[in-house]
């Protein structure tokens, strides 16, 4: 059985068993703790694209509020990048994450929506709670485009799978795989 994102938030909710970042943020404790295909309705996972930026120390972190506001503080944290697919669509969903230092972890998970056509970016904003973050590019590379971007197709037809992962869906699964 594997274990899921949630056995990860215990790991850092429990320093005896993750006592350092540098401990829990390797390549094999995230492959484990991703979903099994077919847990998520719709979402297969993509095992081989998660990579690991272990322990990130004193570095500032994004508050949202716009590109210009920055937190003065400082946070150790683990960078998690993973992919997922819808199965049958062709797509495939990029998803960013924050882990705090165990020794900060709150129990929580932070959400950033983001503002106008673009979706937040930044997976630092929920350090500052103690709260493990999440980013999604929405299956449209909103990692470096916004909506108004990618709206319409090559045919001048809507983009609607676009115009629903940036309405509702990619936040709520990039939440539901993050939890």
């Amino acid at each position: 059985m594997r274990q899921s994102f949630g056995t990860i938030a215990a790991l850092l909710a429990s320093p005896s068993l993750a006592s350092s970042l540098s401990e829990l943020c390797t390549l094999s404790n995230l492959k484990a703790a991703l979903p099994s295909n077919g847990t998520l309705l719709g979402i297969d996972m993509i095992p081989s694209t998660v990579t690991v930026s272990t322990a990130v120390y004193n570095a500032s972190a994004g508050m949202g509020g716009g590109p210009m506001r920055r937190d003065s503080d400082t946070y150790a944290y683990c960078n998690v990048t993973v992919a997922y697919t819808h199965g049958t669509e062709g797509d495939t969903v990029n998803l960013k994450y924050a882990f705090p230092d165990p020794e900060n972890f709150k129990n929580r998970f932070y959400v950033a929506g983001g503002g106008g056509y673009s979706l937040n970016t930044d997976t630092t904003g929920g350090l500052k709670y103690g709260a493990a973050a999440g980013a999604t590019d929405g299956g449209y590379d909103a990692f470096n485009y916004s909506l108004d971007e990618k709206f319409l197709l090559g045919n001048g037809s809507i983009n609607w799978d676009a115009t629903y992962m940036f309405s509702y869906q990619a936040l709520g699964e990039m939440t539901q795989i993050g939890k």
